[in-house]
C-alpha cells in the first residue's frame, strides 16, 4: 500500500497553493454544443478551443462526470410555478408569494413535479452531467522543491497571484463562460478522484454516517461560496491508500471507514491519433467516453504550446534524422524502410502546414482516460469495452503497468508532473487538436422548466427541459414545431405542453380533428374545458358577439370576405366593411351577424333605409351581401355564427377545444369554393385561429400577463389559406410580444411553408418516407438534411423519439417522457398508437 500525500496546501478563490510551489487558477468551464450542429457552428467550436489553448499556453484540463443531484433538478422543474405564482399575485394584487406559495396556488404543477422528481431519484443510471474543469499553473515549481506543510501565502503572494489568474481568465473565449471554482468545489473535485466507480446511493449513505470532515455532497456543489483562504488540515482530508497490486490497475481503499473501495485504470494514446474525418469522428473521440456502462468515464489532457518557428526547426532536425537513417538502409526491402518512408511524408506534410500558416502553433498533449468500477473484474470489462472500441476509431489505447498509481496522481490538479505522462506525450498542431473539441457536450433544451424527455446523444441520461412559459421574457419565440409521421408521437406531445400551460395559470386554445375526441377528453381531464363542436353547438363562434373591442370588425372582416367568396378592394368588400363598422353597428343595433342577416334583408327590401356610409352602395352590391348573408344562415352547420339563441364562447376558460371531426374540410388538391360544406369548415379553421390570436395576444406592456398557447394538430388546414398564413406570423414574430406562442404539427414539412425558417423550436419524430425525413431534417439545418445517417436515424426511430432543435440552435437526439403521474399520462395517451 502506498500513500499520495494531498497536494494542496491552501485555497484563496479559485486560486491553489500546491506542496510543489506551483500555483494554479482554475476554472469550471461550460461545455460547447456538440450535437447535430451546422459544420459552420462546429468550425467556430473548433475555433474557440484553438484560441483557448493556444493563449492560455500550458494547461491541464480535468473532465469528470457526476450525479446531478435531485435538489438541482427540483429547482429546474419548480420554475415555472414559481414565476406563475408572482404572476399571478401581481394580476390580483395580492401582496408578494413566499416562497412556497407555488405550492397550493398551482397542485397539478407541484403533483406533477413530485412524480417526476420521484422517478428520477430512483432512475438507473441516475442522471449525470460532465464538468470541464480547467487549471492553469501561474508559476514554476519552488526552488526547494516542495513547500512545508506549515505555508500559508500571504497577502502580498494573494494579490500577486490574482492579477495573474485575472489576465488568464482573459484569455479564456468568453463562449466557455468561466466561473470560478473554490474551496468546497475543489475538495469536492478531490473526493471524486477517491471515489469513481463507487455507486453514489451507497457512497451518500455511507457519509450519512460519517464523520464531518468525510460529509462532501456526492453530487457537484454547483451553489459558490465567498473568497476563502483554507489550510490543507481544514479540508481535504480523504486520503485514500493506493494498491498497485493490481495488474493495470490501482484500488482505493480507506482506513477506518466504510467507503467502499474503488478501482480504477488509467488508459493512455499509445500512438497520436492519426488525421480523423472532422466533423463526424475527431470531435467524437471524447464523446464517445459518455457511452460507456458505470457510473461515468473521467479524462484529463495537459497541453503545452510551442512556437511556430521552435516547432519548424525541431521537424527540420527530425527530417535530417530521418534523411540520414533512410540512406543507412537505401539498400533494404523491409517493414523499417517503409515505416521510415510513412514517416518522412508525414513530417514533410506536417512541415508544409506550419509552414504555410503563419498563425500556427504546435500543441503538445497527453490524454488519460480514468476507467472506474466498484470490483476488480467489472473494471476489466470495462477496460476491455472501451479500448475495442477506440480500436476501431483507430486509436490504441494502453495502461502502464507499475505506472498506475502516477497516472492517478497526473488525472488531477496539483501534482506535479508524473513520468508516465511525459512518456505519452503527444503533438500536432493547434487547429488540428482543436478539432478534437474536449469541452463540448450534447445538451439541448433550456436550463430549467417543464422535463420533457431525456437526452439520447449525451450518453449520460441527462434530463431535458423546455421553459415554454418563460421563452418570451428573454424575448425569443416560444413558438415551436413537431413533424413526424402518423404515430410518431406529435398529438401526445401537444397535449402535454397544453396541459402544462393550464397547470400554470396560462390558458390553451386547440383544435381537434380526431374522430374519439382526444383533445377534449384530455382538456376535461385537465381543466374546467370549453368545447365547440360547430355540427351541435354550445356556444356562438359569431365574432361580433364574443370579442369585445373596437378592432373586432377588423378581425371578422377578412374571415366573412373568404366565407362570401368576396374580393378584396369589391364594392361588396367595402359595404361589408361599412355594415360592421362599430358606430354602424351601435347606431342600428347589430349585435351579431343574426341582426346583420335581418338588417341587409331590410334593406333589400325597402332601399329607402339605405343611409350612412352605405349610401354609396349599389341595390345590386347590396342585395349580393344580403343573399350571402342569408344563404349561410340557411345553413344547419353554420348555427355556430348565426343561431341567435347560443351564448358566446366563454373567452376566460383555461381550455377551449374547437372539434372539426364531422366538419367537411378540402384536401391539398381541393379547391374549397367549389364545396359550401368544406369552405365552411375552412373558414372555421381560421374563424378559430382569429379568436384565439385576438384572446391570447394580451397587452404587450403588462410584463404579468398570462401565457397563452394555440396548438394546431394538422396545421396544413390553417397553413392554406392567407389569413390563416398571417395568423401563424403573428403568433411566431409578435407572440412574444404579447407571451403566447403557437405549436403546429403535421407530417409533412411542406406543409409549413415559409415557416420552416422562422418557428425556432423544432421536434422531428419519426418519418417513414426517406424523402420526407431528409426535408424534415432540412428544416433544422442543411447539413442535416444532406446526412444519410441521421436521415436513417429518422426512418428508424421509435414513437416518442425525435430530435429536438432548441432556441440556441442544437440539434440533438431526445426521448420524450410521458408524464410522471399516471392519470395524466393517461390522458395525454388517449390514442395509443395514432399522432
Amino acid at each position: 500500500m502506498v500513500s499520495l500525500q494531498q497536494p494542496t496546501l491552501a485555497v484563496t478563490d479559485n486560486l491553489r497553493w500546491t506542496r510543489s510551489g506551483v500555483v494554479y487558477a482554475e476554472w469550471l468551464l461550460d461545455a460547447l454544443p456538440n450535437g447535430h450542429e451546422e459544420r459552420s457552428k462546429k468550425t467556430q467550436i473548433a475555433n474557440q478551443h484553438r484560441h483557448l489553448f493556444t493563449d492560455l499556453g500550458t494547461t491541464i484540463l480535468t473532465s469528470v462526470v457526476a450525479p446531478i443531484g435531485i435538489p438541482t433538478i427540483a429547482e429546474r422543474i419548480t420554475s415555472p410555478a414559481r414565476r406563475a405564482a408572482r404572476h399571478r399575485a401581481a394580476r390580483t394584487g395580492a401582496g408578494a408569494p413566499t416562497a412556497g406559495d407555488f405550492l397550493t396556488m398551482f397542485p397539478d404543477a407541484v403533483i406533477e413535479a413530485s412524480a417526476r422528481l420521484a422517478e428520477l431519484e430512483k432512475q438507473d443510471p441516475p442522471p449525470a452531467e460532465r464538468l470541464h474543469w480547467l487549471s492553469v499553473p501561474l508559476c514554476g515549481p519552488a526552488r526547494s522543491g516542495q513547500l512545508p506543510d506549515s505555508y500559508r501565502p500571504t497577502a502580498d503572494d494573494v494579490h500577486a497571484f490574482s492579477v495573474l489568474g485575472a489576465e488568464a481568465e482573459r484569455k479564456i473565449p468568453p463562449g466557455f463562460a468561466p466561473q470560478r471554482v473554490n474551496d468546497n468545489q475543489m475538495h469536492w473535485l478531490w473526493e471524486r478522484c477517491h471515489t469513481r466507480g463507487v455507486d453514489h446511493r451507497t457512497y451518500l449513505k455511507t457519509l450519512a454516517g460519517a464523520q464531518p470532515n468525510l460529509s462532501a455532497p456526492r453530487p457537484f456543489p454547483h451553489l459558490t461560496a465567498g473568497p476563502t483562504a483554507l489550510h490543507r488540515g481544514r479540508g481535504f482530508r480523504l486520503d485514500g491508500e493506493l494498491d498497485h497490486r493490481f495488474p493495470g490497475a490501482v484500488k482505493l481503499s480507506f482506513a477506518n471507514s466504510d467507503i467502499p473501495p474503488s478501482y480504477q485504470t488509467f488508459l493512455f494514446f499509445d500512438e497520436p491519433p492519426a488525421k480523423l474525418a472532422w466533423p463526424g469522428v475527431a470531435d467524437q473521440i471524447f464523446a464517445l467516453l459518455n457511452h460507456f456502462r458505470g457510473a461515468g468515464v473521467d479524462y484529463t489532457l495537459h497541453t503545452w504550446i510551442r512556437n511556430r518557428a521552435d516547432a519548424l526547426a525541431d521537424n527540420t532536425s527530425s527530417l535530417k534524422q530521418l534523411a540520414e537513417q533512410m540512406d543507412e538502409r537505401d539498400s533494404e526491402l523491409s517493414f523499417a524502410q517503409n515505416f521510415l518512408t510513412e514517416r518522412g511524408h508525414q513530417l514533410s506534410a506536417y512541415n508544409t502546414h506550419l509552414e504555410a500558416n503563419p498563425s500556427e502553433t504546435e500543441i503538445h498533449f497527453r490524454p488519460i482516460i480514468a476507467v472506474s468500477a466498484p470490483s476488480h473484474a467489472e473494471l476489466q470489462d470495462r477496460v476491455q469495452e472501451i479500448e475495442r472500441t477506440f480500436k476501431d476509431i483507430p486509436i490504441k489505447l494502453v495502461a502502464p503497468r507499475g505506472a498506475q498509481e502516477e497516472a492517478w496522481a497526473a488525472c488531477q490538479p496539483g501534482y506535479p508532473e508524473q513520468r508516465v505522462s511525459a512518456d505519452y506525450d503527444h503533438f500536432t498542431s493547434t487547429d488540428f487538436f482543436a478539432k478534437f473539441a474536449p469541452i463540448t457536450a450534447a445538451r439541448v433544451g433550456d436550463d430549467a422548466g417543464l422535463c420533457i424527455g431525456e437526452c439520447r446523444l449525451s450518453g449520460l441520461h441527462e434530463p431535458v427541459f423546455f421553459d415554454l412559459l418563460g421563452v418570451t421574457a428573454r424575448n425569443k419565440s416560444a413558438s415551436f414545431a413537431l413533424i413526424g409521421d402518423l404515430g410518431s408521437g406529435k398529438s401526445v406531445f401537444l397535449k402535454i405542453f397544453g396541459g402544462d400551460t393550464v397547470d400554470h395559470d396560462g390558458q390553451t386554445f386547440a383544435v381537434d380533428r380526431s374522430p374519439m375526441g382526444e383533445y377534449v377528453s384530455f382538456a376535461r381531464s385537465v381543466a374546467n374545458a370549453v368545447v365547440i363542436d360547430p355540427t351541435n353547438p354550445a356556444y356562438t363562434l359569431d365574432l361580433l358577439r364574443v370579442v369585445p373591442g373596437a378592432d373586432v370588425a377588423e378581425r371578422i372582416l377578412p374571415v366573412l370576405m373568404r366565407l362570401f367568396q368576396i374580393a378584396s378592394g369589391s364594392p361588396e368588400s367595402t359595404l361589408l366593411s361599412d355594415l360592421i363598422e362599430p358606430n354602424y353597428r351601435a347606431r342600428h343595433k347589430l349585435r351579431g351577424l343574426p341582426e346583420l342577416v335581418t338588417h341587409t334583408a331590410t334593406l333589400v327590401r325597402d332601399p329607402s333605409q339605405v343611409s350612412g356610409p352605405i349610401g354609396d352602395a349599389s341595390p345590386e352590391v347590396i342585395a349580393k351581401v344580403a343573399s350571402q348573408l342569408r344563404f349561410w344562415s340557411q345553413r344547419t352547420y353554420a348555427r355556430v355564427l348565426f343561431a341567435n339563441d347560443l351564448p358566446p364562447l366563454p373567452l376566460d376558460a383555461p381550455f377551449v377545444v374547437l372539434r372539426t371531426n364531422k366538419l367537411s374540410l378540402p384536401d391539398d388538391k381541393d379547391s374549397a369554393a367549389h364545396d359550401p360544406t368544406k369552405l365552411f369548415g375552412d373558414v372555421i379553421y381560421t374563424l378559430f385561429a382569429t379568436i384565439a390570436r385576438q384572446v391570447l395576444f394580451s397587452e404587450p406592456d403588462d410584463p404579468e400577463r398570462r401565457f397563452g398557447l394555440f396548438l394546431l394538430d394538422e396545421a396544413r388546414h390553417l397553413t392554406r389559406s392567407p389569413i390563416g398564413e398571417a395568423i401563424i406570423e403573428d403568433f411566431v414574430i409578435d407572440g412574444r410580444k404579447h407571451h403566447c406562442a403557437i405549436g403546429l404539427a403535421s407530417q409533412d414539412p411542406a406543409h409549413f411553408k415559409r415557416f420552416t425558417r422562422l418557428i425556432p423550436t423544432l421536434f422531428l419524430f419519426r418519418q417513414v418516407d426517406e424523402r420526407l425525413a431528409a426535408e424534415q431534417l432540412a428544416m433544422a439545418s442543411q447539413d442535416a438534411g444532406r446526412n444519410p445517417h441521421l436521415v436513417k436515424q429518422l426512418t428508424d426511430a421509435e414513437p416518442g423519439d425525435c430530435l429536438m432543435k432548441d432556441l440556441r440552435g442544437r440539434l440533438v437526439e431526445i426521448a420524450i417522457k410521458m408524464p410522471a403521474r399516471g392519470e395524466r399520462a393517461a390522458a395525454v395517451n388517449t390514442t395509443p398508437g395514432a399522432a
